[in-house]
C-alpha cells in the first residue's frame, strides 16, 4: 500500500523510540499505525533493520478503515515506474514484492508470519479462556514478535493477563513437552491452561509482577538445587524425554558433530564477509581441542540429563510451593552441568551490565549456586571431580551452542532475516573460539 504524503507517495511510516529490540514494539507500531492513518493492522515479519529504519511488514486486520485513506496498492510493474535500484543494492520493497506475487509461502516461513494466522490464534485463546470460565476484558494484542523462535500474543482478563505463546517447528514440540514435564515435576515447572501440541501452542497466565515474582539473588540456590533433583530424576524415563524430540547432545553425539563439519564450512565459506582458509585451519585446530575436552567430559562418569538451555533470570519466578522455571523450548539431552555453566554466564553478564551490584554479593552468589546445584551429583564423584567436569562445560559452552545453531538451520526460511539472524551468530561463535586460542 503506498499512501500520499503531501506530494510524495510511501508505504506508512511511523517513528517509536529506538532503544530496544523490534520484537517487543509490536503494540507500539501497532497503535502508531492507528493513530496515524486510522489503520488497523497487525506485525507479520520484520524484512530489514539497520540503525536509520525498519522496514516491517503488515497485516490489515480491516479494509473498512483503509477504504478511508487516499491510497493505492502498489505491484511491481506500478512501482518500478517511480522507483529503481542501483546495481548490487538491495531494496526490501522490489524483494517483498517479487516475493508477495510468486503466491508461494516458503514451508519454513513461521506460521507467525502468514496471513491470517494471528486471527486464528486469538480465536483459539479466546476460546479456550471462554472453556475455563475466565472472562476476557480487553481485545488480543501482540506482545513478541519478529523473534526466530516464537511469536507471543497477550490478552486482559478478569483473572489477570493471559499469554499465547506459539513456538517453531524446530524440535522439541515445546506444547507437548511442557504439559509432561508439568505433569511430572508440578513444584517447578507450571502447567499450561491450554495447548494445542499440532499447532506448538500455550496458553499461561501471567506470574504477576516483577518486583514480586521475579526470582531474585536470594532465590538461585534453591532453584538451582531444584534443577539438579530434577535433572537426575530425568534419568529414570529419558527415552520418553526423547520422544518429544529432545535432541542428543551429549558428549559422545558432540564428538560426532565436531568430527564431520561439512555443514559448518558451507556456512563459513558463503556469504558477504567467507570465512579464509587460514581461518578455517585455525578452527579446525580449535575444534580438534574441543573434542579432546569432549572424550574428556565422556570419561569422568556423569550421565545425560535433561538440559534447559535458557536458564537465567528472565524464565525463573517465585510461586507459593518453590519456583517456576519456564520456556523448555529447545529443551536438550546433554551434559547436566551445561544448565549450570550457562546460569552462570547470565549471572557474570549482570555484573558486567551493572543490573546486579559489584559488591561481591555476585561472586557470592555464583559459589553458593554451584555448591548447591552440584551437591545432588555428589553420588558421582568427589567436589573435586564434578569441579573439574563444570570447568569442561564451561570451555565447551560456545560449541554446544554452535550444534544447536547447526541444527535449527533447516528450520529457518531462507533470504530471510531469521536467516542471516542464525547465519550471523554461527559466524560469532566460530569467532569466539578462534579468539579463545589467542
Amino acid at each position: 500500500m503506498a499512501i500520499k504524503h503531501d506530494e510524495a507517495w510511501s508505504p506508512p511510516v511511523v517513528k517509536f523510540p529506538a532503544p530496544g529490540r523490534i520484537a517487543m514494539k509490536a503494540e507500539m507500531i501497532a497503535a502508531g499505525i492507528m493513530n496515524k492513518y486510522g489503520l488497523k493492522v497487525t506485525v507479520l515479519r520484520s524484512l530489514v533493520e539497520s540503525e536509520y529504519y525498519h522496514c516491517i511488514e503488515l497485516e490489515l486486520q480491516s479494509d473498512e478503515s483503509a477504504r478511508r485513506l487516499k491510497a493505492v496498492w502498489v505491484g511491481t510493474k506500478e512501482y518500478t515506474q517511480f522507483r529503481s535500484r542501483k546495481p548490487g543494492q538491495a531494496d526490501p520493497f522490489a524483494d517483498w514484492l517479487a516475493d508477495a506475487e510468486r503466491k508461494q509461502v516458503p514451508q519454513e516461513r513461521p506460521a507467525w508470519e502468514r496471513r491470517g494466522w494471528f486471527s486464528a490464534a486469538a480465536g483459539w485463546m479466546q476460546h479456550e479462556l471462554d472453556r475455563k470460565n475466565i472472562q476476557v476484558t480487553g481485545s488480543v494484542q501482540q506482545f513478541r514478535v519478529c523473534s526466530l523462535n516464537s511469536a507471543i500474543l497477550r490478552v486482559g482478563t478478569s483473572q489477570g493477563d493471559y499469554y499465547l505463546k506459539a513456538d517453531y517447528k524446530a524440535p522439541p514440540n515445546e506444547a507437548a513437552l511442557t504439559m509432561a514435564l508439568a505433569r511430572r515435576w508440578p513444584q517447578i515447572v507450571p502447567e499450561p491452561l491450554a495447548v494445542e501440541i499440532e499447532r506448538n501452542w500455550i496458553v499461561q497466565r501471567d506470574f504477576g509482577p516483577t518486583e514480586e515474582l521475579r526470582a531474585s539473588l536470594a532465590d538461585y540456590s534453591a532453584t538451582i538445587r531444584a534443577m539438579a533433583e530434577l535433572q537426575i530424576e530425568s534419568l529414570v524415563n529419558l527415552d520418553e524425554w526423547k520422544k518429544f524430540g529432545c535432541h542428543d547432545r551429549g558428549p559422545r553425539r558432540m564428538m560426532d558433530f565436531l568430527g564431520d563439519l561439512d555443514a559448518l564450512a558451507s556456512v563459513l565459506t558463503r556469504g558477504p564477509e567467507p570465512f579464509s582458509s587460514e581461518q578455517l585451519v585455525q578452527l579446525n585446530a580449535a575444534i580438534s581441542e574441543l573434542r579432546n575436552n569432549y572424550e574428556r567430559l565422556a570419561g569422568m562418569g556423569i550421565p545425560d540429563t535433561l538440559v534447559h538451555p535458557d536458564f537465567r533470570l528472565a524464565n525463573l519466578y517465585r510461586h507459593e510451593g518453590g519456583h517456576w522455571v519456564t520456556d523448555w523450548s529447545d529443551t536438550m539431552i546433554a551434559h547436566p552441568f551445561f544448565s549450570l555453566a550457562w546460569f552462570i554466564e547470565s549471572i557474570e553478564q549482570m555484573l558486567a551490565d551493572q543490573k546486579i551490584p559489584d559488591d561481591g554479593d555476585g561472586l557470592e552468589t555464583i559459589e553458593q549456586v554451584t555448591n548447591a546445584y552440584l551437591e545432588p551429583f555428589e553420588a558421582y564423584g568427589s567436589t573435586e571431580q564434578l569441579m573439574e567436569s563444570l570447568a569442561l562445560v564451561r570451555k565447551l559452552a560456545t560449541a554446544q551452542k554452535l550444534c544447536w545453531l547447526i541444527d535449527l538451520l533447516p528450520y529457518v526460511e531462507k533470504n530471510a532475516r531469521s536467516f542471516r539472524v542464525v547465519d550471523g551468530m554461527i559466524r560469532s561463535r566460530c569467532r569466539m573460539l578462534l579468539e579463545s586460542r589467542d
